[in-house]
């Protein structure tokens, strides 16, 4: 996943989230996104 997207996910998705609802499968695909390629989801940081 590319850095840049994580960052969007991680600045704005607090703000959305105050005025929007995500499905169940939306909120898991975000948090995915979100933790891609991190110790979370057993990535290593080099």
């Amino acid at each position: 996943m590319n850095a840049a997207m994580q960052a969007v996910f991680e600045r704005f998705m607090p703000a959305y989230l105050q005025h929007h609802r995500l499905s169940p499968d939306q909120g898991r695909v975000c948090a995915h996104i979100r933790d891609c390629r991190t110790e979370v989801l057993g990535g290593l940081q080099w």
